[in-house]
């Protein structure tokens, strides 16, 4: 089988190169090439609905993230809202007290605490309430949830020391499975961020919340269609070969 990536081929850095390896999915970028699945790969916040994927659909060939256009931070933010109830972002003229100013485009991870009310707000930048999503002294954690339609085969832990809080990177990093969701979750929060994946018709990839310990209360920050293999790294050779063979066959028994 092949798979088509359009409007670009993925890097190596992407996980979803392993998932192809795994499965043995040849893969092109030319939609002129025979292929059998399509997936919309472009790492930008927010772009245009591609002609090419909507004739690709037409013909009755199934396209991957086909209306996931945009995960701006404000529409991811409005999209939050609408399933949870309530917003992480704030009003910069109007807020008192600490809040987070990042920018509204994917993967910046420029974020950095500023004291509200101001009376210009930075162009293109949300600013986001301060959630204390601390585990212990100095180190703070990340919750990622995977996605495959409305699977979700595992949970990162990402956990960060003060320095790299607002980083894409992570000072240590654990798999959360299906086995253990209850423990640490409320029965709400795979639920909701499944319909919120379903409402900006992300059909694999990646969301970002964090667990504020002030408010209880979780909060989506971000989606990633496009997603790393970064947090690889922090783990030993059989648990990442264990990772990519879940992510693998998860893929194949929602998509091929």
């Amino acid at each position: 089988m092949k798979l088509l990536f359009y409007p670009r081929g993925p890097q190596k850095k992407n996980k979803i190169k392993q998932i192809c390896n795994y499965l043995n999915l040849g893969i092109t970028n030319d939609p002129q090439d025979e292929f059998d699945i399509a997936i919309n790969w472009r790492g930008a916040a927010w772009h245009p609905r591609w002609p090419e994927l909507d004739v690709i659909s037409q013909a009755g060939i199934r396209v991957i993230n086909h209306f996931c256009t945009n995960v701006k931070k404000d529409y991811v933010d409005e999209a939050f809202k609408a399933e949870f109830g309530y917003s992480s972002l704030v009003d910069p003229l109007s807020y008192n007290g600490h809040a987070v100013q990042k920018s509204n485009r994917q993967a910046a991870h420029d974020g950095r605490i500023i004291e509200l009310p101001i009376s210009k707000p930075k162009p293109d930048h949300v600013y986001q309430r301060l959630i204390n999503n601390k585990v212990e002294e100095d180190t703070y954690r990340d919750i990622r949830v995977v996605i495959f339609n409305d699977k979700v085969p595992m949970v990162f832990f990402k956990n960060k020391d003060v320095s790299i809080r607002f980083s894409g990177q992570s000072s240590s990093a654990h798999v959360i499975w299906p086995s253990e969701f209850d423990y640490f979750f409320g029965p709400d929060l795979i639920p909701g961020v499944v319909r919120f994946c379903k409402r900006i018709g992300m059909d694999y990839g990646e969301v970002d919340v964090l667990y504020c310990r002030d408010s209880r209360r979780y909060y989506i920050i971000d989606a990633n269609k496009t997603t790393g293999n970064g947090v690889f790294t922090m783990f030993t050779h059989k648990v990442r070969n264990k990772v990519i063979e879940v992510m693998a066959e998860t893929f194949k028994k929602e998509f091929l």
